[in-house]
């Protein structure tokens, strides 16, 4: 039989599987002839009188029987969604996988179809492939399960943007079948160029208006269209962020939360910019953003306006930038009361406004509750809530019983949702622990605290060491 037909250059053949009988003995014969119209060294010259032998073809032939072997194990690989690790959702389904990103963890698990019945005591082992990825499963901090496991977590920033990523996994039971699958898939490259400018450079807090423009970003038409993110950065916690707008669009108008008083009013303002892969490029900018007023009263005012305006249209995303961006202010308008770090000698017109500031507080907390229990969980909401709880109990002296009462109430909210909803906000744990820090800041300077029994009913328990502290 005929296996290869044509004449050809490649030094490799490969037989299908089909074209293979079992039982029958196979005898493969290969012939080379040289030929010097091939050979392209212009220093070398044939005469007329070169010896005959010299095309003359040679052979060599190898035997072969095809015998019955046992049935390769069906393995496949899953690229599982990052966030849902750790959850009962964790790799329920594929991500669709064109292209990868390196600016978020990859996930990836491998699995026996359910249709093979002998996978037992299974032993995994993943390999990369290629010259690129040849380093790529060393053991390291990058890879965050073992190269044995038959699930694969790698960090992100670990893959190259622009390469290929080149994986096999194979999977051996212990009657000796075992199966390999690949995943050959490219490692997307981030939007490109890019600037962010704010107009005006500076102004007032929830007075100015302030248009944020992004231009100039370069990407392939496949990872059309990109999705910018405007937040502004905790002065406290850069890693923190409140979100303001998520949009298609190149520009938004907003108002502004106060700056960082320590340092001139500054205030940061933070774009991502997304593709449809996930890949991301950062830019950040300051703004000079002062308080429009240092008087309490004028800030309740306006404060009680616009909650009033929003709650009555019913716009959820308005209440929780109203939220957002009164607590910073709150904690930048201190009037009477600046400087002080103690009820014990304060004057008496600070005692007055702290009565005032203490109502203003409890009521925005009782409001958040109140939104966390009739929103849908997000990631995003469930962060934008984690930082209004920070900004809200930022100031121990202002915090009555009620105050940390409605924040404890807020946060096992927070946390219930959370829970319930399989999500796992990265900055939340971060937020969730500065906010019980604020609120012992409060107990200890006597706004008094629900019974611990209260805390453990309402559902708050510890994401990590540090919130375990505090907590208890």
């Amino acid at each position: 039989c005929d296996l290869g037909g044509a004449p050809t250059n490649l030094a490799e053949l490969t037989i299908p599987k089909a074209g293979l009988v079992v039982g029958v003995v196979y005898e493969v014969t290969l012939t080379s002839t040289r030929n010097a119209e091939a050979l392209f060294n212009a220093s070398l010259v044939f005469p007329a009188s070169s010896p005959s032998s010299f095309s003359n073809p040679s052979s060599s032939s190898v035997s072969f029987a095809v015998v019955e072997g046992a049935k390769n194990i069906p393995v496949y690989i899953t690229v599982c969604d990052p966030s849902k690790v750790g959850t009962i959702f964790q790799c329920e389904s594929s991500m669709p996988f064109p292209r990868l990103s390196a600016d978020r963890p990859l996930v990836l698990q491998a699995a026996v179809d359910p249709s093979w019945e002998r996978t037992l005591r299974p032993v995994v082992v993943w390999e990369s492939l290629g010259e690129v990825d040849s380093e790529l499963l060393t053991p390291g901090p990058q890879i965050r399960t073992s190269t044995t496991a038959p699930l694969l977590i790698f960090a992100a920033g670990l893959l190259t943007p622009g390469h290929t990523l080149r994986l096999r996994v194979t999977i051996t039971d212990s009657a000796g079948s075992s199966g390999y699958a690949e995943l050959s898939a490219p490692v997307n490259v981030p939007p490109l160029g890019g600037s962010l400018e704010i107009i005006p450079p500076s102004g007032l807090a929830l007075f100015t208006v302030f248009q944020l423009e992004t231009h100039g970003w370069t990407s392939d038409a496949e990872s059309l269209p990109l999705t910018y993110s405007f937040a502004t950065v905790d002065p406290d916690i850069p890693s923190i962020r409140s979100q303001l707008a998520t949009t298609l669009n190149q520009a938004v108008v907003t108002e502004l939360p106060p700056g960082d008083a320590s340092d001139a009013m500054r205030l940061g303002i933070h774009l991502t910019v997304s593709d449809v892969w996930g890949s991301s490029t950062v830019r950040r900018e300051t703004a000079l953003v002062a308080a429009s007023t240092d008087d309490t009263s004028v800030l309740h005012a306006m404060l009680t306006s616009r909650l009033s305006a929003a709650l009555s249209e019913g716009d959820d995303a308005a209440l929780s930038k109203i939220l957002s961006a009164f607590g910073p202010l709150l904690n930048s308008v201190q009037g009477a009361c600046s400087g002080v770090t103690s009820v014990t000698g304060a004057s008496a017109a600070c005692r007055s406004l702290l009565t005032e500031r203490k109502a203003i507080r409890a009521n925005l907390l009782t409001v958040q509750m109140a939104l966390l229990r009739r929103s849908v969980a997000t990631e995003s909401s469930l962060e934008q809530a984690g930082v209004i709880l920070k900004g809200l109990t930022q100031k121990p002296l202002e915090m009555d019983a009620g105050g940390v009462r409605a924040a404890a109430a807020a946060a096992a909210q927070a946390l219930s949702s959370a829970k319930s909803s399989g999500l796992r906000p990265a900055a939340f744990p971060t937020t969730l622990a500065v906010t019980m820090n604020q609120l012992l800041q409060a107990v200890s300077a006597g706004a008094g605290s629900p019974s611990s029994r209260r805390l453990l009913a309402a559902g708050i328990t510890p994401l990590d060491s540090e919130a375990r502290d505090l907590t208890r």
